[in-house]
């Protein structure tokens, strides 16, 4: 994918290459495999590594990235989404653009401060319902199942926790939460 991220004037060319199976799996030996991805952002200026799971395989797996615009600024960022393995369907996500000439993740507020006002005495947050947030106009929209003490994993009965957040010059902050009905 090539774009111009930040206040860069050139653009660059973020890539993904997966290596090894297709996705994760088990040989006819019962022996597990992983692939590996690297993600790389190529610049006027060199090679970045976004993301390179050689080390951990077995934890975590490149999903996505996409070119956003969230903010008033008017540039570009990219967002990125790795899936972590498990039953929990975590996905982790990163803001990046680039400034000065230099890559930079933006800073993510957190999110649970602004949860728990919502949530009722015996519930939590658990999995996302989604892999990664969802670009809505110029904002970010997550959504996250709600559990009541004793759902199991599978069934979460509290519907979902919908927390839209917005972006200016590096930092991500929480605009509002609400609850929506179960996916």
């Amino acid at each position: 994918m090539r774009l111009t991220l930040g206040d860069d004037q050139a653009s660059s060319l973020a890539t993904w290459k997966r290596c090894g199976p297709r996705e994760r799996g088990e040989s006819a030996a019962g022996i597990v495999r992983y692939p590996r991805d690297i993600v790389v952002l190529e610049t006027p200026g060199g090679k970045e590594t976004l993301f390179d799971n050689e080390e951990e395989r077995t934890l975590s797996e490149f999903q996505s990235m996409r070119a956003i615009e969230i903010g008033p600024q008017g540039s570009k960022q990219l967002l990125i989404v790795m899936h972590v393995y498990g039953t929990g369907n975590v996905h982790e996500w990163r803001v990046l653009d680039r400034k000065g000439g230099k890559l930079r993740q933006w800073h993510v507020a957190d999110r649970t401060p602004h949860w728990s006002p919502i949530l009722k005495a015996d519930e939590y947050v658990g999995k996302q319902v989604s892999p990664g947030p969802a670009v809505v106009g110029g904002a970010l929209v997550e959504t996250h199942a709600i559990y009541a003490g004793g759902d199991p994993n599978c069934c979460p009965s509290g519907g979902v926790l919908l927390t839209e957040l917005d972006g200016n010059d590096g930092k991500i902050d929480v605009v509002k939460v609400w609850r929506g009905p179960g996916p």
